[in-house]
């Protein structure tokens, strides 16, 4: 398969509003699909919640992994477990649970379908240092979100400049690695996806 990389810049993507504060969508896969319609295979995001306390929208059949990117979340799903999520940590749980939200955080969201699956990792960095990320080849997708600074990407001999905001899509990554130059203190989201 033909690796393909893709950058999406900040100004591309389309931001709403939900009950608890703003959304953004960074990705949506197939491109065709339609938040509303629930027919993605899977759909990254970063979300701000203003709101102390909110209550999630139900989103039955589909999987959740929430990490906090500034700030502190309390999730509470009602019969399932409880967690406080600090810079970094993640939850996965099920869209279709009553889950509320106590606290004011940013935070990144994936969402998976069916047999699709996907993982998240924060990473922070500092001017002019160096980090080699290995890639797999398990991976059908996988994903760099500039949430502050900025970053030069060096993959497979082609070489990619990431800013604030931006989002790095590369398709059948294979087993490779992706060496990350910090051009400006910052932080990265990275994440990993298999259809199944």
């Amino acid at each position: 398969m033909t690796k393909k990389a893709t950058i999406l810049t900040s100004e591309k993507f389309q931001t709403t509003k939900w009950s608890g504060g703003l959304t953004t969508e960074l990705f949506i896969f197939p491109s065709t699909a339609v938040y509303k319609k629930r027919n993605f295979d899977f759909r990254l995001s970063t979300a701000t919640v203003e709101a102390a306390t909110s209550i999630f929208t139900p989103l039955d059949g589909v999987s959740r992994t929430l990490m906090v990117l500034d700030g502190i979340m309390k999730l509470v799903h009602e019969g399932h477990h409880t967690t406080e999520l600090f810079k970094y940590q993640a939850d996965r749980f099920d869209g279709g649970w009553k889950t509320s939200s106590f606290g004011t955080c940013t935070d990144f969201n994936l969402m998976t379908k069916g047999a699709t699956k996907g993982d998240l990792a924060g990473f922070s960095f500092k001017k002019d240092q160096h980090s080699d990320y290995p890639l797999e080849d398990a991976w059908d997708w996988f994903f760099i979100y500039t949430h502050t600074g900025s970053v030069g990407i060096r993959l497979m001999e082609e070489s990619y400049q990431l800013n604030k905001g931006d989002l790095l899509a590369i398709e059948h990554p294979g087993n490779s690695t992706a060496r990350i130059n910090g051009l400006a203190t910052g932080e990265l989201v990275l994440c990993h996806i298999s259809m199944g």
